[in-house]
């Protein structure tokens, strides 16, 4: 794909065309998400330099805010009505817009609806008054009562319930795409030593095709990647929507279906030194190299975990797949001419943590 396709995507990616529904923002909407074509103007160096840049970019502020004022819609809408069915719920914000690591000026929101029936505690942990309902029975019950609650209030929207962790809720007067996961709280060994750090506490997530409940930390993971942001001198995040930019621009297909949950595990180890006095571009480079110590070195990269410890990154992601990851930095990298910078990275003897 030519640089001209990638800055045309990118832009599109940024815009927000569903903004205009919301008519005292019009104007808004016009100096902040049309087209931007000036770029047609500049050589090919300068075009993947912006390019670059603006994959790094936050998405505009009032894009987010709509992506949050539609999911406090859907999650008030919840909490007023699960009552009706003799059923409550805490209800949580996650995913990538929480994490500011979203690059679509639409981007979709994730509500944890969190079941009040029943705690799960990680072993060895004995719960004090043991439940004695059928947790996957009450969870299948929570899912089918928010399928009709949104069903209910959002007659002209679709809600499609053949996920099988999440009700896809679209469409209608709703200006982003709701998913609603079905959940319980699963209190780790962590929390129970520091009560005091929320971010600790994990989640169990229905999965109504195999009858399970799968445990992740989106809390924790928040909050590691807020911590590795800072230490990075906040050039964290700017990397992983870079990556995730160029994730969606790929001509791989393999690059193409790397989840933004791996892209920023893949990253996450990156030492923060590496990160410290780069403005820019110099980011391109640096990655790179860093792309290319972990490929040379498997070793080292089939046992690093995603941030929560949950899994090897390369569970779900191969040698082969991140190698075709490092291709395209390492293009972009030869086109923007560090080849000098390149030299004196390829000194250092370790990037990963």
């Amino acid at each position: 794909m030519d640089i001209t396709s990638r800055l045309n995507n990118l832009s599109l990616r940024r815009s927000d065309r569903q903004f205009v529904i919301d008519r005292a923002f019009e104007s808004v909407e016009k100096s902040l998400f049309s087209e931007n074509t000036d770029f047609l103007n500049l050589d090919e160096h300068e075009k993947w330099k912006k390019y670059v840049l603006d994959s790094m970019a936050e998405v505009p502020k009032r894009s987010t805010d709509i992506s949050f004022e539609e999911g406090e819609k859907v999650k008030n809408h919840l909490l007023e009505n699960l009552g009706k069915y003799n059923l409550s719920a805490e209800i949580k914000f996650q995913g990538s817009v929480i994490n500011n690591t979203n690059i679509k000026g639409n981007s979709d929101i994730d509500l944890l609806v969190i079941t009040d029936k029943y705690i799960t505690l990680e072993k060895p942990q004995i719960p004090e008054n043991p439940y004695d309902g059928e947790p996957l029975d009450d969870l299948d019950e929570l899912r089918s009562v928010c399928v009709k609650i949104l069903r209910n209030i959002y007659s002209c929207a679709k809600v499609d319930d053949s996920g099988a962790k999440s009700i896809k809720l679209s469409g209608g007067s709703l200006r982003r795409d709701i998913d609603v996961v079905p959940s319980n709280w699963f209190y780790s060994n962590l929390y129970k030593q520091n009560p005091q750090c929320d971010y600790y506490k994990g989640v169990q997530v229905f999965d109504k095709e195999k009858r399970t409940r799968n445990e992740n930390y989106p809390f924790y993971n928040m909050e590691l990647l807020r911590r590795k942001d800072k230490n990075s001198s906040y050039l964290y995040k700017s990397l992983v929507r870079l990556a995730k930019n160029i994730r969606c621009d790929s001509e791989y297909k393999k690059v193409q279906n790397i989840s933004s949950y791996d892209i920023q595990a893949i990253f996450y180890h990156m030492r923060n030194e590496c990160f410290h006095n780069l403005t820019g571009i110099d980011i391109i480079p640096v990655a790179t190299e860093y792309l290319k110590q972990l490929i040379k070195n498997p070793e080292v990269y089939n046992v690093l975990d995603v941030p929560d410890g949950t899994r090897h990154i390369s569970d779900k992601l191969s040698i082969n797949e991140l190698s075709l990851l490092y291709k395209e930095f390492n293009d972009i990298n030869s086109v923007l001419g560090h080849s000098t910078f390149n030299t004196i990275l390829s000194t250092m003897n370790n990037m990963i943590i």
